[in-house]
């Protein structure tokens, strides 16, 4: 008895090394960088990379949506907007949300607010996969896009290593915070 108890945990933990190792060879879904034409809004979130603002006033500037909410204590993302010419009444801060699900939950009353059904996400390449997988489920009532600027054409020094980390970051948002974002 004994013998088959091991040779079942062995081969469990077989089974679970081989799914981990395959997880990290793979590469988490990314969306087109396709914002559509026109939206009710930009949804800035936070995050270390400067692209996202440099994008965000792009985006503004070419009309693609007339109102800026910047999520995320990143004060830094509100400073480079107003510096780069982006009027503050066209901008909304967010300071409270510390990882994407608090973004969208906490954006949520903003984009009511605004009377704002299309959305586009503004993030990092490796980041928008997540969030927009986030978003959709947390407001299936909007339509979501995501913008951002490639990997080749990042200035962003850790995207390579924050691609890993967002792979442990849709587990825990799947497993731990409810909130399914594997597909």
């Amino acid at each position: 008895m004994k013998q088959v108890t091991r040779k079942r945990l062995m081969t469990a933990l077989a089974l679970m090394a081989a799914g981990a190792g395959g997880f990290m060879l793979w590469t988490p879904w990314q969306p087109q960088s396709r914002p559509p034409d026109v939206a009710d809004a930009l949804v800035v979130l936070g995050g270390t990379s400067s692209d996202r603002s440099t994008l965000a006033a792009k985006l503004y500037r070419e009309n693609h949506a007339k109102r800026i909410i910047v999520t995320g204590d990143r004060s830094e993302l509100m400073l480079a907007l107003i510096e780069s010419g982006i009027p503050e009444a066209a901008l909304v801060h967010e300071p409270s949300a510390t990882n994407t699900v608090e973004n969208a939950l906490l954006v949520q009353p903003l984009l009511d607010k605004l009377g704002a059904r299309r959305v586009i996400l503004v993030t990092s390449w490796y980041h928008a996969g997540r969030a927009l997988r986030i978003f959709r489920r947390l407001m299936p009532d909007r339509e979501f896009s995501t913008a951002y600027i490639p990997e080749n054409e990042s200035a962003d020094p850790n995207g390579k290593s924050m691609l890993r980390r967002e792979k442990f970051a849709i587990l825990y948002t799947t497993l731990i915070r409810g909130v399914p974002c594997l597909w």
